[in-house]
């Protein structure tokens, strides 16, 4: 048989396999939807058969399929008896690789030829196989990223593998970040435990002391404009030797009285050279090592989120694949996104929270009046901040169920009504679908220097210029992309000949910024005013929805716009008697201070392109 033949038989075979799953499960795929899984499926047997191959991207919908076409995939190698062929598969939680074994077995792919590696033990609902060699190797992304599994995942028998596939981001570099004030807070509580420790910590301290006035030092050159943004902006701290090293994390792993996490990051990274990055939020020093490994050279990565998660695209290693990326795979038309535009950041919301008396905590009576007004929802999901000194969970379940809202009620079926997931879980757990009301208690704001560490990781470039300007791009880029993937967990996620069920979803944001990033990929979804009901920092739903009004007229002028004065938007909208002046210039300033995209300037709204301000 020729390889165009058993090429394309594999692809017909795994395609049967995946639809009669698809339907089986009360799903009806529509045609696009049909087209790109073909065309995965066609290129993952092009990797087996050597002709594709480096790192692709595959950025269809949630839902879509992407995960059942790998079992489908897998399924059909074996039933063709096309043993030749060992590839791996890569996720983040081991649970979705115990699932993804699970199916495999129940498609008859034996026992014997699925590895999976992991350390959970008897919690785990799949045994680990350990480091025994087997054609289709299942592992987590901590180990790809580990560095100790390698002949495990890239190699079977001796044998190059074929190709692994990569469920999620794939980020090639693990980045640390410091920064001036959490090292400067963490190393004035360690001070403290050290002058009542005899000379216990005495070099320890000095060491550490020496490294942060080094750092601030560096600092206040750049600041001065002492150093370029070139090679001199690196820095090296002093070096110790590996017993030294060794020794001060033991000190610091078992010191007591304090959290001193900003000074066991530094100490783990202080021994390479150190880039110092000023941002508008924090100064500090980060770094990163590539920890993806350079022989793992054809991947197939699965990812939703990559037409939007802008990180992504400055690894050039990866190319975007399929012909589908920007078409109409799955519109969101029975989708809207309720979005308060009130500050949704984690000091914002955490503060509320941390109200004592309970009529005093305005968002969680915002989230009860949701709850209640969707009171014929089949299942409700609720998105919160992971604890810190405030367990924000805790207390809104109890606010809800001092409201009289039900938190064991059950639906039909046997499932939760009232569900909670924590930031972090947005993409990586499943079974929430008959949630079609989703609510977000703020968005997760990963920091500018956190941000700083991993563009330069994923450009792998330690000599990059990067400014605020691109943070606040990439900031913008990680907020809908964890919008997007959150309200996944929903209703949403389930496509029907086309389009996702039905689902509300309710965000706490303040920027206007990331709707036209969303839209790409929730692409025909509704947006509306969540009103403020006992927030006073929020504007008048009028005010409001005029604004998000004009943001879309704005959003769909055509690119060359650079300008439009106000009075031609009043024109172009059809704006007449009805609306109030003071209503519209009042919508109009709201837009310029939340947009991002556009500026007013006179009595004109400008095009400002990608400048992209944060909203926290």
């Amino acid at each position: 048989m020729s390889t165009d033949k058993a090429a394309f038989e594999l692809t017909e075979t795994a395609f049967n396999i995946l639809i009669q799953d698809i339907e089986s499960h009360g799903n009806k795929p529509g045609e696009l939807q049909r087209a790109a899984l073909y065309e995965l499926l066609d290129t993952l047997s092009g990797y087996a058969f050597g002709t594709e191959s480096g790192r692709q991207a595959f950025g269809l919908a949630t839902g879509a399929g992407k995960t059942s076409a790998v079992v489908a995939f897998i399924t059909a190698l074996h039933r063709l008896g096309m043993d030749g062929v060992a590839m791996s598969v890569a996720a983040s939680k081991v649970e979705a690789l115990c699932g993804l074994k699970a199916k495999l077995l129940a498609n008859g792919v034996p026992e014997e030829l699925i590895g999976l590696k992991h350390s959970h033990g008897v919690a785990a609902s799949q045994p680990s196989t350990g480091n025994d060699d087997r054609r289709y190797q299942l592992i987590t992304h901590a180990r790809v990223r580990g560095g100790t599994d390698q002949d495990l995942f890239i190699q079977h028998q001796g044998k190059k593998r074929a190709v692994m596939v990569f469920d999620e981001t794939l980020f090639r570099s693990d980045t640390f970040a410091v920064s001036a004030y959490s090292l400067e807070f963490a190393l004035a509580g360690f001070q403290v435990l050290a002058k009542h420790s005899g000379n216990k910590y005495t070099k320890l301290l000095a060491y550490l002391t020496q490294c942060r006035e080094m750092i601030e030092t560096g600092i206040e050159e750049v600041k001065a404009g002492i150093l370029d943004t070139g090679e001199g902006i690196t820095i090296n701290l002093p070096v110790l030797t590996q017993i030294e090293l060794d020794g001060y994390a033991a000190q610091l792993s078992t010191s007591a009285g304090g959290n001193y996490e900003a000074l066991e990051d530094l100490l783990h990274i202080s021994q390479n050279p150190l880039r110092i990055i000023l941002t508008k939020q924090q100064n500090g020093v980060i770094w990163f090592k590539v920890s993806v490994p350079e022989d793992l050279k054809d991947i197939v990565i699965l990812d939703a989120s990559h037409p939007i998660r802008d990180l992504v695209s400055l690894d050039k290693t990866i190319q975007t694949a399929g012909s589908f990326h920007n078409m109409d795979v799955k519109r969101f038309g029975n989708v809207t996104i309720h979005q308060m535009l009130s500050p949704g950041g984690r000091t914002t919301i955490t503060k509320s929270f941390k109200e004592i008396r309970k009529e005093n905590r305005t968002v969680s009576k915002e989230i009860i009046e949701a709850v209640k007004a969707n009171h014929a929802a089949k299942g409700i999901l609720l998105f919160t901040y992971k604890k810190r000194d405030t367990d924000i969970e805790k207390l809104l379940l109890s606010d809800l169920a001092e409201a009289g809202i039900d938190l064991n009620e059950l639906t039909a079926d046997g499932r939760k009504r009232v569900n909670v997931l924590s930031w972090g879980n947005e993409s990586s757990l499943n079974g929430l679908e008959h949630c079609d009301v989703v609510i977000m208690a703020g968005v997760l704001h990963r920091n500018y220097l956190d941000l700083a560490s991993t563009i330069f990781g994923q450009s792998e470039d330690p000599g990059a210029k990067v400014d605020n300007t691109l943070i606040n791009q990439m900031l913008n880029s990680e907020l809908a992309h964890l919008i997007y993937q959150g309200a996944s967990r929903g209703s949403c996620r389930i496509i029907d000949d086309g389009q996702a069920k039905p689902m509300q979803l309710y965000v706490i944001h303040k920027g206007l910024n990331i709707r036209p990033i969303i839209n790409k990929v929730m692409k025909g979804v509704k947006w509306d005013v969540w009103k403020p009901l006992y927030d006073p920092s929020g504007s008048s739903g009028v005010t409001d929805l005029l604004c998000l009004q004009i943001d879309e007229y704005l959003n769909s002028l055509p690119p060359e716009t650079r300008s439009i004065s106000t009075r031609q938007i009043k024109v172009g909208m059809s704006l007449g008697e009805g609306t109030v002046p003071q209503t519209f210039t009042n919508a109009i300033r709201r837009l310029d201070s939340l947009s991002g995209l556009w500026r007013l300037e006179g009595r004109s709204m400008v095009s400002v392109g990608n400048s992209f301000p944060i909203q926290t």
